[in-house]
């Protein structure tokens, strides 16, 4: 809806949804409360929110609270408190895995790659008939590993 230029600003900023406004001092506080909320569900050992999920919800709140210019969040304390904890949980969970730094670090690797030749696009999601469907958790599914859920440990980390 942001990025549709048919959409007036006016009626964007009304709302609050500050992605376009070059003051993001006010934002849409239940909206950015439900990414918080995706950011901690996500660090739940058996979550259900797929990578490309909590992938949107960390840029759409980026767009909203964050000054790219200025490097100014205007995100508040409490919700700074909530990523920071999520942050922590994430770090924490990740440490489990160190014993099998190979293995972690060659998916870690390629699925960096694949995220820089093709960045993460709405529209491109919106038109992927895999994510009407409930997420898939196996990779014989044929579903790309950033739109259905981990099948193992590893996949988890």
């Amino acid at each position: 809806m942001t990025t549709n230029p048919a959409v007036d600003s006016v009626i964007i900023e009304s709302v609050c949804l500050t992605v376009k406004s070059s003051d993001k001092s006010f934002y849409n506080v239940s909206l950015v409360d439900k990414l918080c909320d995706i950011l901690e569900l996500a660090t739940i050992h058996d979550s259900n929110i797929r990578i490309v999920t909590l992938s949107l919800a960390i840029s759409l709140l980026k767009k909203l609270v964050y000054d790219e210019e200025k490097k100014i969040s205007y995100l508040s304390d409490h919700n700074m408190a909530r990523i920071d904890q999520a942050r922590k949980q994430a770090t924490t969970d990740l440490r489990r895995y160190y014993p099998q730094q190979e293995l972690l670090l060659d998916m870690f690797e390629d699925e960096y790659r694949q995220t820089q030749l093709n960045p993460l696009r709405i529209e491109h999601f919106l038109k992927d008939s895999c994510m009407l469907f409930p997420p898939s958790t196996t990779p014989l599914s044929g579903v790309e590993f950033i739109k259905r859920l981990p099948s193992g440990d590893i996949e988890r980390a």
